[in-house]
């Protein structure tokens, strides 16, 4: 007869243990909510603030409520009101607001789309030294965007935003060093480029430097350098600093030779998609026995999952993980 008030009353326990457990994350969800409300009603104040100023014609004003209309912060969202704001800052010669309604010019977006247009805002925005605009206007001589392909034009654009520390005006610097129509071939200038575009972390920044040291191209020929930098671009997961980095595990070169190492390596490059990492498998799978090669794929499935641990945790330290705001054991 005990046993049903018994049993009632351990479901109750659990009920009410359970909502003790959700009670904390329901408050943190109201505390979150009543957060973002009342960031809402400060971003809808202060871009009262700003359009009373703007509308007095404070540039600076006039900027930031171009932004608050480009991003819908503090106000609805309205591509057209943010290139009217952006073009008022811009004719007062505020560069970001140049290079912004040159942006919307480019997309078409909040305006008609023009190329005259884009390419003019563009160029008033780089002459008065603001990085992207200069890369973003080495890259139109670069690839013909727009004007006629001139890729000395190229270089005077990229060199000021590469010697602010643009890294992608450094990278494509260094390209045209290495050989373009128009600019006389330096392997020194662009292994000097390369560099400082690798220093700061790109992959694909990283390999091109990489491939100086291993060819011997504007540097002295060094394979241990080589590899090392080919290492760091594989392990960032690039497909051809992996089969690179493999190929030179394999022969020797630069590394101690290690052909468990160069097939993990190269495994991970085909798997990318390499089709010269496939076929250098295929070779290499003759010096193995089947003992190394299951070594070899174990090291490579742990070297995936560590990467993906590592790139999950990243995402939760990210802001887009905010709701508000919407080294790996291998040789």
């Amino acid at each position: 007869m005990l046993r049903i008030p018994m049993i009632a009353s351990l479901a109750l326990g659990l009920a009410w243990g359970g909502l003790a457990c959700a009670s904390p994350g329901a408050r943190e969800q109201q505390t979150l909510l009543e957060e973002m409300e009342a960031e809402a009603r400060q971003a809808a104040a202060e871009a009262q603030i700003d359009r009373v100023e703007a509308e007095s014609g404070k540039v600076e004003a006039q900027a930031a409520l171009a932004e608050r209309y480009a991003t819908g912060r503090g106000v609805k969202m309205d591509l057209e009101q943010a290139a009217q704001w952006y073009r008022r800052a811009a004719e007062q010669g505020d560069a970001e607001s140049q290079y912004r309604l040159a942006l919307l010019y480019d997309y078409g977006a909040g305006v008609s789309a023009d190329p005259t247009q884009a390419l003019a805002w563009l160029r008033r925005a780089a002459e008065q030294g603001h990085v992207k605009a200069q890369r973003q206007m080495g890259a139109m001589y670069d690839y013909g965007f727009g004007v006629p392909p001139d890729h000395a034009e190229a270089v005077r654009w990229y060199r000021p935003a590469a010697e602010r520390g643009d890294a992608q005006a450094q990278a494509a610097l260094a390209a045209l060093y290495s050989g373009k129509e128009g600019v006389p071939v330096d392997h020194a200038e662009a292994a000097k480029w390369y560099r400082r575009a690798a220093e700061q972390g790109g992959a694909r920044d990283q390999y091109n430097f990489a491939v100086s040291y291993d060819m011997g191209l504007g540097l002295p020929k060094d394979p241990a350098k080589a590899a090392r930098w080919y290492r760091k671009a594989a392990e960032q997961g690039l497909a051809d600093a992996q089969y690179s980095l493999g190929q030179m595990y394999a022969e020797g070169r630069g590394v101690r030779k290690d052909p468990v190492a160069a097939y993990m390596w190269l495994s991970l490059s085909a798997g990318a998609g390499s089709d010269r990492a496939h076929w250098a498998l295929v070779a290499l799978e003759y010096q193995l026995t089947a003992n190394q090669i299951d070594l070899a794929e174990a090291m490579a499935i742990e070297w995936l999952a560590a990467r993906a641990s590592e790139e999950a945790q990243d995402e939760e330290g990210s802001p887009a993980a905010d709701p508000r705001r919407q080294g790996s054991p291998v040789p």
